[in-house]
């Protein structure tokens, strides 16, 4: 049996307040699943550190990513109906072979209802990067997460125009206002349109 979850991307840079806002949104409202791209990543390759994974060629990087797809099926197969789910995931990889695209066909087997780019102010990213010591991420100045951001936002846009969903850019820390947003946007409904 394929059950159709109800599946919302999150996308946006490392250190862009994505953990923190899902983690907002299941406190308002607990029927949502929340899933991270790295972390699904992490559970097929447990020899290696979740942060180093940026650091792997692109080659790799891309190969994970067809990885974590798989992880993400596996993991919603246990379900026996429709799951309102939140993947938190990027658009791009600042790793060491330089800005790595994810690749259209990731988004395609993903099939979201919808995307939701979070963005913030550059300089508060650098921040927010700075005074996060659990975590190892590149570091950037805020001209260059600014242009990451501009990257992630075409890219976000094009794809959810060739996969025909809603495109959401969301740049506050309210909850209840992205679950508005969300809901209404047709949650549960393939009726939408990219914005």
């Amino acid at each position: 049996m394929n059950i159709e979850h109800d599946l919302t991307i999150i996308a946006g840079l490392s250190g862009v307040g994505k953990t923190h806002l899902i983690n907002r949104i299941i406190n308002e409202d607990d029927n949502f699943i929340h899933l991270s791209a790295g972390t699904l990543i992490k559970k097929r390759l447990e020899h290696v550190e979740r942060d180093s994974l940026r650091e792997l060629g692109s080659n790799t990087i891309i190969a994970n990513q067809f990885l974590m797809v798989e992880q993400m099926n596996e993991e919603l197969a246990q379900f026996n109906a429709p799951q309102k789910v939140l993947l938190d995931a990027h658009m791009l990889i600042d790793g060491h072979d330089g800005i790595l695209e994810i690749p259209y066909e990731i988004f395609q087997r993903l099939a979201p209802r919808r995307l939701i780019l979070l963005v913030a102010n550059a300089e508060d990213i650098v921040s927010r990067r700075s005074l996060d010591a659990s975590r190892k991420r590149p570091i950037r100045n805020s001209d260059e997460l600014e242009k990451q951001q501009l990257q992630s936002a075409e890219l976000a846009q094009t794809y959810c125009q060739q996969m025909g969903i809603p495109y959401i850019e969301f740049s506050s820390p309210d909850a209840s206002a992205l679950l508005d947003i969300i809901h209404s946007q047709g949650l549960g409904t393939h009726d939408d349109k990219c914005a």
